[in-house]
């Protein structure tokens, strides 16, 4: 058997720690990294354990305390809380980040501008794009910042484009880092990031731009049990684990799986979004 490498086991372990929550046992970062002394001797493998025990104890709707994390593990407490703070900031919209509610044909209960009040608030605020960008309508706000639908002149495509807003400069060193890591990842079933620039004052992000719906709506269009229901279920798995694949390949984990951050597009192309920065 071939030996598996450090990013390879931190991904099984994080799979099989979530499974024994799941199922009751409630399995510690500790007991893990005690039987796994390879892990422990790195720091970010471990942090990914420590990170993936909140995780799943916030996915099972525990009141999950910072604190406590913290004084479990306070080699690790500035990491986290640093984690934190940025997942805060930007997890409440990344929806906008890769604005699958706001594109033609799409509905969802996300919350967000109407094209009313888009015509009648962004031309005050929208900071000035590079030339080779033109701004056509806004697509979402959030926390962190805005995305709009664009036109790149250079790749002679639409794509969606973000502008950060200037209370997230502290962290866009880290932003930097986890942009690189995924901008290099191309897959058809993964959102493509295309860059991240500065430009008067502000930083943005400029991505590929899906029309899709979100997994919930696109399987509602056919009536379950039927043929057809059946098929796009299977094709739909088909590629989001072919995604998840690539992504445990590269050492990346993918810590936000839901419906929100699933697309599906009339051509019948999944897409996934929203890479848990």
């Amino acid at each position: 058997m071939l030996p598996v490498s450090l990013p390879e086991l931190v991904d099984q372990l994080c799979i099989e720690q979530r499974g024994r929550w799941l199922k009751g046992e409630r399995v510690s970062a500790e007991k893990l990294l005690a039987e796994y002394p390879r892990i422990a001797e790195d720091f970010e493998a471990t942090f990914d354990l420590i990170y993936n025990e909140y995780l799943i104890r916030e996915e099972l709707g525990e009141e999950v305390s910072a604190e406590d994390f913290c004084q479990r593990f306070p080699r690790f407490g500035e990491r986290l809380q640093r984690q934190l703070r940025f997942r805060s900031a930007l997890s409440s919209d990344f929806d906008s980040v890769f604005p699958s509610s706001s594109l033609p044909g799409q509905s969802t209960d996300t919350e967000g501008p109407s094209d009313g009040q888009t015509a009648a608030t962004a031309p005050s605020s929208l900071p000035a794009p590079p030339p080779q960008y033109s701004i056509h309508r806004c697509l979402g706000s959030g926390a962190s910042g805005t995305v709009y639908e664009a036109t790149d002149h250079r790749r002679q495509d639409r794509i969606a484009l973000k502008t950060l807003h200037r209370h997230l400069a502290p962290w866009t060193g880290h932003l930097k880092n986890e942009f690189r890591t995924l901008a290099a990842l191309n897959h058809v079933n993964l959102v493509q990031l295309y860059e991240l620039f500065e430009h008067a004052g502000h930083y943005w992000i400029a991505m590929e731009l899906v029309d899709g719906t979100d997994a919930v709506s696109a399987l509602r269009a056919d009536i379950p049990d039927s043929a057809g229901f059946t098929g796009r279920v299977r094709q739909f798995m088909r590629q989001l684990t072919a995604a998840l694949h690539f992504l445990h390949q590269h050492g990346v984990l993918h810590c936000d799986i839901k419906p929100a951050n699933l697309l599906w597009t009339p051509a019948g192309r999944a897409a996934l979004l929203d890479f848990a920065l």
